[in-house]
């Protein structure tokens, strides 16, 4: 799908730590699930890929929109 940049000191809090802040990006999408299956989430740096398998561009669209409204998050690699 491609890249896309955000704002990271806007959005919502989820994580204190880099550690925990590719579980807590993976949770926040999977609680609204928008159809990704077998999701992926890694987060370095302020930069989150997701992988996974979607069922239409919009549900792909709506899981990098989710990842990118996230506060620490400034840029989000999608395949």
């Amino acid at each position: 799908m491609g890249l896309f940049n955000f704002a990271k000191e806007v959005g919502k809090h989820l994580f204190g730590k880099e550690a925990e802040a590719s579980e807590k990006i993976k949770e926040e999408i999977e609680r609204d699930n928008p159809g990704i299956n077998d999701l992926m989430v890694d987060y370095k740096d302020g930069v989150v890929s997701l992988s996974g398998h979607a069922d239409s561009p919009e549900a792909m669209e709506k899981a990098v929109l989710m990842a990118g409204n996230v506060k620490g998050v400034w840029e989000v690699k999608a395949d």
